[in-house]
Formats: C-alpha cells, sequence, structure tokens
C-alpha cells in the first residue's frame, strides 16, 4: 500500500511506514501496524489492565525493527491535552515499562538529543513526527480531536523553536488516522472548530445527512499558520477505520482497541542512564 512521501520498511516480521524524510537527516523510526506479518498483535499500550508481560514484549519487537532499545523510549501520558515536553537523557525510559512513569500531562515530546526515541499512542487519532532540518531536533505528538481543537502542533513548533528549529526548517508527518471519509462528529465539533479557526469551515462536509471532519487536514492548516512550508508536510492518507487490517481502530472497536505506535529519534549513541 503506498503513501506519498512514506515507505514500508520490514523487519523479522515486523512492518513499519516510514516518512521518507526520516532517512537523510539521520532519524529513525516511524509508524507501526496492529500486527506482525505472521499476524500476532502488536498493541503497545500498558494502560487497561492488559498482560503487561505481553504489551512489553510486543513493545520490542517493535523497538528492535525500529533499531532502538525498547528500555531507551520515552512516552508521553497522553491526556489531550496541548502539553509538549523537553526530553532529555534524564528521563530516559520514562513510561518504556509502566503507563505510570510516562512523562505526565502531555501529549507531545520534543528532544535534541540522540539516540534518545520519543514515542506517542493512537487508534484513530493522529500523530505528527516532526524533524527539524537535518534531524537537528525531533519531536513526538498525539493529536487528536481535543489536542486539535486547541493546537498542540502549534505548542510542539514552539518547542522545536526553542531547541533552535523555527518552524520554516520543520518537516513533519502526519501518520494513520481516521479519514474524512469515516469520522462522522456532532454538530458542536463543528462549533467548536469554526470559532476557533477561520478555515474549519472547510473542513466538515454532509454526506447522507451525517456530518464528517477532516481532522488530518485541521492539522496541516494548522502546521501551514504555524510557519511549516506545505511542501514539508506529509500526510500519508490512511484512514485506520478502512484498514482496519493493519491499524487500530477506537472509533470501529471501542474500548477493545489496542494502540500502534509513533516513534522517533535522531540515530546515535544511546544517552546514558541517569543515576538521579
Amino acid at each position: 500500500m503506498k503513501a506519498r512521501g512514506f515507505h514500508w520498511s520490514r523487519s523479522n516480521g515486523i512492518s513499519l511506514l516510514v516518512p521518507d524524510f526520516f532517512a537523510p537527516f539521520g532519524l529513525v523510526g516511524g509508524y507501526s501496524t496492529r500486527c506482525a506479518e505472521d499476524g500476532r498483535p502488536l498493541d503497545i499500550d500498558l494502560r487497561g489492565g492488559k498482560d503487561a508481560d505481553q504489551v512489553l514484549a510486543n513493545r520490542r519487537l517493535v523497538t528492535d525493527a525500529v533499531g532502538v532499545e525498547a528500555d531507551d523510549v520515552v512516552f508521553a501520558q497522553q491526556v489531550h491535552g496541548c502539553g509538549v515536553a523537553l526530553v532529555t537523557s534524564a528521563q530516559r525510559g520514562r513510561g518504556a515499562r509502566r503507563h505510570a512513569d510516562s512523562i505526565p500531562a502531555v501529549d507531545g515530546l520534543a528532544t535534541s538529543s540522540s539516540g534518545l526515541p520519543l514515542a506517542v499512542m493512537a487508534a484513530d487519532c493522529p500523530i505528527l513526527l516532526m524533524s527539524g532540518e537535518e534531524g537537528a531536533a525531533v519531536a513526538a505528538v498525539h493529536s487528536g480531536r481535543r489536542g486539535t481543537l486547541v493546537d498542540i502542533a502549534a505548542a510542539a513548533l514552539s518547542m522545536l523553536c526553542e531547541l533552535s528549529v523555527p518552524p520554516g526548517d520543520v518537516y513533519a508527518s502526519i501518520g494513520p488516522a481516521i479519514g474524512p471519509c469515516c469520522y462522522e462528529v456532532g454538530e458542536k465539533v463543528r462549533r467548536d472548530f469554526e470559532t476557533a479557526f477561520p478555515w474549519a469551515g472547510d473542513l466538515f462536509r454532509i454526506s447522507a445527512g451525517r456530518l464528517f471532519f477532516d481532522l488530518p487536514g485541521a492539522l496541516k492548516r494548522q502546521l501551514v499558520d504555524a510557519g511549516v512550508s506545505p511542501g514539508r508536510i506529509f500526510d500519508c492518507g490512511l484512514c485506520t477505520v478502512c484498514h482496519g487490517d493493519l491499524f487500530y481502530s477506537y472509533r470501529k472497536e471501542g474500548s477493545a482497541a489496542g494502540r500502534t505506535a509513533g516513534i522517533i529519534a535522531i540515530a546515535g549513541r544511546t544517552p546514558e542512564r541517569s543515576t538521579a
């Protein structure tokens, strides 16, 4: 399955959807799928009373395919807000083994440290993976409807600015997410977005009396408004509902849905373990 600006990477039976700009900038990572090639589920979410040993094994399979250590990965708590945390080697491995240890109260992570993988999870919500030119700094962002409404993309770009990466130098990928074909919403969602963003009306459509919203499209508009060049924004265009064989969908599966990951790291040596 092709997606402009992306390619599929396969390692030991694990497939990853990888933005094309990763390799030239010395980045590793990508978007995981719901199953290994042998059909084994790859849910990487430790929440919800799941078998932690199984989830940790899934995480190891995915991170091995990425080329990073599972215990190095930093996870965000994900509260559907606009918080973005600056991550350094001192936070190495936060949330890797227990969700309670994730970076609290944030949906985005940013770093300029090499060898420090950042991860966020999703099942319908778009995941943004962003990098400055030549991999000077990177960010991973979970941007669902509520996070998009409060413009977490702009908050992440502000954090990259603090790391000396202006928006004009940013490349951004939007991973698999519920698409405008399937994201049915209520009138309150339309009112909220049209109040917050003057262009939002263009992203709603009515079909057979039902209202649908283009959430990835809203992210693209926000990135452009914040100064990212349209030619540096890559939306894979893969709907998680339509492609349920490849991705989890909370809208389709409800609370039984697992989570896939978006992972990004500046390739380099593994950061030293914190002794704090």
